[in-house]
């Protein structure tokens, strides 16, 4: 009985790829489609997703874009769900992606589940890259991952060039026989720091270092556009997955490379505003991730100060929910930089990410101006006829919209008007471009479009 249900699934599976492949040569030019899965199961999910994305498409993707919620390693394991999905998934197709903390698509907004972003174009050429190990070697990693889109992509004949990519993010921080928490009030900052160097060196964990692993990048590959979203799961920053090919990994950074004649931009905004509050950095660690000081004075206590908060707020959850809705920022390479606070050990602070300047900004969020984001995001791209979007969000923005979230999913439907996008929660966004600086932080909206291109179109 096992052995004709085997043989069944199996003839389906076949019927699939083949159903696929009969209709390649009646299709247009261009195809894109997005499916989804919300399957428990991991194996069932990733063939799901796969099965749902190519019926729409129609024929055989030239690269796979795919993403989960972080549910799966308790449902089968993602080794499973990787195999579902190449039970259906045309052998040597491109695919990288990893873990995030939601979703959303045309068909909607979801905190649990799987979803993939194909596409099939002729007048484009693909390569996947990979680099290891970045907590512990960032530079070496993303010049790993380089190394092998400009291999793949060198002598394409196609001039404009785009780079998406999943880095592993940061993992909470853990003190031996203490455990994992965000406050350590009996801690020192300066123990903290050391300890989480070690950890970082020993054992690959604490802080993702995204944004030197980009730096590196994007040296790497001056001349294509990036954009970066970091891996996480729902926000515990236990652990986080990227997927190359048939591979899950860890602490990796993997990316697609594109060199198209199709035209694309990434427009990135946040909608927060900038309050009178100002904070002076006055000491911080050689890595500037833990602050000592704030003008002159211990960190946390200055900070509760100027913004009026009891120390009752140094809690475990009163600490994250606060935050949300008041970031800190920082003015670098013309653009303002968000960054968030990841911890509390002693009197310190650490942020999730480098602080590059010393003047730090509180700025605040509210639903009205988060969602300004999207259609600050929009508008350029409003006399562009779509044929595909993807777009990188903060995992925060999620957090802080709550069920607003469905508003985003609206206007971004009224936008694309049928034609596919894909945007994912993750916990870090950066955007670089030729023409101007990276740019890297938190709290962001990054929303890249691609287009047909025309004569009248300048080289992006």
């Amino acid at each position: 009985m096992n052995t004709l249900i085997s043989n069944f699934r199996t003839e389906e599976i076949r019927s699939v790829k083949n159903e696929v492949s009969r209709t390649r040569a009646e299709k247009p030019l261009f195809e894109a489609a997005v499916g989804l899965s919300r399957e428990w199961n991991a194996r069932k999910a990733g063939r799901e997703v796969a099965e749902d994305t190519l019926k729409k498409l129609g024929k055989d993707p030239d690269f796979f874009l795919l993403f989960s919620t972080i549910h799966y390693e308790k449902y089968g394991g993602f080794k499973e769900f990787i195999k579902g999905v190449w039970e259906v998934l045309p052998e040597g197709t491109p695919l990288i992606g990893g873990t995030v903390s939601g979703f959303m698509n045309n068909q909607g907004c979801y905190t649990r589940g799987a979803t993939a972003l194909a596409v099939s174009y002729q007048n484009m050429n693909i390569a996947t890259g990979v680099g290891r190990d970045t907590k512990r070697s960032p530079a070496r990693a993303a010049k790993d991952c380089a190394k092998m889109i400009r291999k793949g992509l060198d002598s394409s004949k196609y001039e404009h060039g785009f780079i998406i990519d999943a880095i592993s993010g940061g993992l909470s921080f853990q003190i031996p026989f203490v455990g994992r928490r965000r406050v350590f009030q009996d801690i020192p900052g300066m123990l903290a720091n050391l300890t989480t160097s070690i950890t970082s060196s020993l054992f690959s964990k604490g802080p993702g270092r995204e944004e030197e692993v980009l730096e590196k990048l994007k040296d790497c590959l001056e001349d294509f556009c990036i954009m970066s979203g970091s891996s996480m799961d729902d926000n515990q920053f236990i652990s986080n997955y990227q997927f190359y090919n048939k591979e899950v990994l860890e602490n990796s950074i993997v990316c697609l490379g594109i060199k198209t004649d199709l035209g694309f931009d990434i427009i990135r905004d946040h909608g927060l505003s900038q309050t009178k509050k100002e904070l002076k950095i006055t000491k911080i660690s050689s890595d500037r991730r833990f602050i000592y000081e704030i003008n002159g004075k211990p960190a946390v206590q200055e900070l509760l100060r100027l913004m009026e908060w009891p120390n009752e707020y140094i809690t475990e959850k009163l600490l994250h929910d606060r935050t949300l809705y008041y970031p800190l920022g920082f003015n670098h390479n013309g653009e303002m930089a968000i960054d968030v606070i990841a911890l509390v050990s002693g009197n310190s602070l650490c942020m999730v990410h480098q602080v590059k300047e010393d003047t730090l900004y509180v700025l605040s969020a509210s639903g009205r101006e988060l969602a300004s984001a999207v259609d600050t995001c929009i508008q350029p791209f409003k006399e562009r006829r779509p044929l595909f979007g993807f777009i990188y969000s903060c995992g925060i923005r999620l957090d802080t919209l709550g069920s607003s979230i469905f508003r985003t999913q609206e206007r971004l439907s009224e936008y694309f008007k049928g034609v596919p996008f894909l945007a994912t929660y993750v916990t870090g966004e950066g955007v670089y471009k030729p023409e101007s600086s990276l740019q890297y932080g938190n709290d962001t909206f990054n929303m890249s479009v691609f287009w047909e291109n025309t004569t009248k179109d300048k080289k992006k």
